[in-house]
């Protein structure tokens, strides 16, 4: 599982994770900042 997990995201781990990672960031302080305003 662990394996196949890791091969099946091999393709993406070059620029590809590094811009998900970096837009899953920017979505995550987003919603941050829209729960600490409705407090």
């Amino acid at each position: 599982m662990r394996l196949e997990f890791a091969g099946f995201l091999m393709p993406f781990c070059d620029e590809n994770i590094i811009s998900h990672l970096l837009s899953l960031y920017s979505i995550s302080n987003s919603v941050i900042a829209v729960f600490s305003e409705s407090k």
